[in-house]
């Protein structure tokens, strides 16, 4: 399977010391189709998705020095999407509002809390719910260990539900909510680095609980079931080439609703 992306955006940025802000006007083309088939398998229908779409991103949160992550603050984001003005297969608008907030506990402890809404009109490319990867608007600088970003704040339709796989028909729809809740706390400080092959530093190791529950449905005002996950994680921020951090996490959740599995994973970045 193939995936083309175009995009154009505009991004006017109002700087202050403790808090970012920023204005964003993009148009953008997406198209997928099969590049490759096994002998005997059918090709998937081609798609091709266009919209432009106007969004706010204030970002206050704190990131020091000896934090093993985020930690006071906030992130809100606001983006309207609208599939009819472009050539798309798919029709109506999309409202997304996206909300983490981040309590410092003392002692590097964080309590991180996240409250993400989606609604589609018509027929939008439709949200989808499940498995751990980062999503949504600082999704590459939850990699690299930045907070304020323009990048992937739109046309996002896939978030993580952990303790559930991707592409459950029941995680499936044109309107979403979740709700994650993550205790954050230190384990151990390590800062000691290497130089051969290739610079790299390990800086602190820490831990986090997690409660996920989310819920996708396509006509209402509200879901009629949440899906709902918990699970542990061990994390690492590691600093590679002198100036390039980059955040390495390690997790187990369990899925306690229909659809539900225990699942082991391994990525780059971090949950929000």
């Amino acid at each position: 399977r193939r995936e083309d992306a175009l995009q154009a955006e505009v991004v006017l940025p109002f700087l202050r010391y403790r808090r970012y802000l920023s204005l964003h006007f993009t148009a953008l083309e997406q198209r997928e189709r099969d590049d490759y088939l096994a002998l005997g398998q059918t090709e998937a229908p081609a798609t091709r998705d266009g919209l432009v779409g106007t969004g706010i991103l204030y970002d206050s949160a704190r990131n020091y020095p000896l934090s093993v992550s985020r930690s006071n603050g906030r992130q809100v984001s606001m983006v309207a999407e609208d599939s009819d003005t472009v050539r798309s297969d798919y029709q109506g608008e999309v409202y997304t509002f996206d909300w983490r907030e981040f309590f410092a506990l003392g002692r590097e402890h964080v309590l991180a809390v996240r409250f993400v809404e989606g609604w589609g009109t018509d027929n939008p490319r439709p949200f989808e719910l499940g498995g751990s990867k980062p999503a949504g608007p600082g999704s590459l600088a939850a990699v690299l260990g930045n907070t304020a970003t323009f990048l992937d704040l739109f046309n996002q339709r896939e978030y993580g539900l952990r303790g559930y796989p991707r592409g459950l028909p029941q995680l499936r729809g044109r309107r979403m909510q979740l709700v994650s809740l993550e205790y954050r706390f230190p384990v151990m400080r390590i800062e000691r680095g290497a130089m051969v092959p290739f610079p790299i530093a390990a800086h602190e190791v820490f831990g986090s609980a997690f409660v996920d529950s989310g819920a996708t449905w396509d006509s209402g005002s509200s879901p009629d079931n949440y899906f709902t996950g918990a699970g542990l994680e061990a994390n690492a921020n590691i600093g590679l080439f002198y100036g390039y951090p980059i955040h390495l996490r390690a997790g187990y959740g369990h899925g306690f609703d229909a659809g539900g599995h225990d699942e082991v994973y391994l990525q780059l970045g971090a949950a929000f």
